[in-house]
């Protein structure tokens, strides 16, 4: 019996790196081919892998440094916020405040108004009473301008007043 080998000429045994047979001669190339394909394919996906890697490491550095603005926004907002939280609360303080002095101001001038109506209705009184001092002196003053507008009269001694006067 003879073995598949010697029927075979793929499965023949090579003899010097080559084979014996056209068919097997192919089959070392097809075997150098996938070999050297593995390499290649070997290379490429290490290639595509560290790539990968360096693109992936980029992209997670990306991502990191947003992240980071991301808390710098949120730190900021919050301090707005914060700060806009203050201001309405110091803003409704002020207007309450505005509110409580301008009825405080109001009730002042209201009591105001009635003292000087009530001043106004006593003096008024008063003047009916005793008389309107303006007037008054008005009339006094022309009186005096009367007076003074008459020459003075010289002064005549009588005898008879400086002799002792009447006897009885």
């Amino acid at each position: 019996r003879r073995s598949r080998a010697a029927h075979d000429p793929a499965r023949r045994p090579l003899v010097c790196g080559r084979s014996r047979t056209p068919a097997a001669a192919m089959n070392g190339a097809s075997r150098t081919f996938e070999r050297v394909a593995h390499d290649v394919c070997g290379e490429f996906v290490q290639q595509m892998a560290q790539e990968h890697a360096r693109e992936v490491s980029g992209m997670f550095e990306d991502v990191q440094r947003l992240r980071q603005e991301l808390r710098n926004v949120e730190n900021m907002l919050t301090g707005y916020l914060e700060r806009e939280r203050v201001l309405k609360e110091l803003l409704e303080d002020m207007m309450g405040h505005h509110q409580d002095i301008m009825q405080q101001w109001t009730q002042a001038h209201q009591n105001f108004q009635a003292n000087a109506a009530s001043c106004m209705n006593d003096h008024e009184v008063l003047l009916k009473q005793r008389g309107d001092p303006i007037r008054s002196a008005q009339v006094e003053l022309q009186r005096i301008q009367d007076i003074l507008s008459k020459p003075t009269v010289a002064a005549q001694v009588n005898p008879h007043l400086h002799q002792g006067g009447i006897r009885y």
